[in-house]
């Protein structure tokens, strides 16, 4: 069985990826709504989610990611 990832992970990870505090990052938040989440860090984001947690995530599937709740979502799925 696959551990569940917490939320706080998750945006860490997010964090870390668009150079961004943690607290500037709410689960509401999303693609496109701030300059730091374009297209391409999109794709960064998608690569680094595979690396840390151990997830093999589709593209279709991260290509349907629209907000961090999705990307937790996702994730946990």
């Amino acid at each position: 069985m696959v551990k569940r990832v917490e939320d706080e992970e998750v945006i860490r990870v997010l964090s870390r990826v668009m150079k961004i505090p943690k607290n500037k990052i709410k689960k509401d938040l999303k693609l496109g709504s701030i300059p730091e989440w374009d297209s391409l860090t999109h794709l960064n984001i998608y690569f680094e989610i595979q690396k840390v947690f151990k997830r093999k995530i589709s593209m279709e599937s991260a290509a349907n990611v629209k907000s961090v709740k999705d990307w937790i979502k996702l994730i946990n799925n």
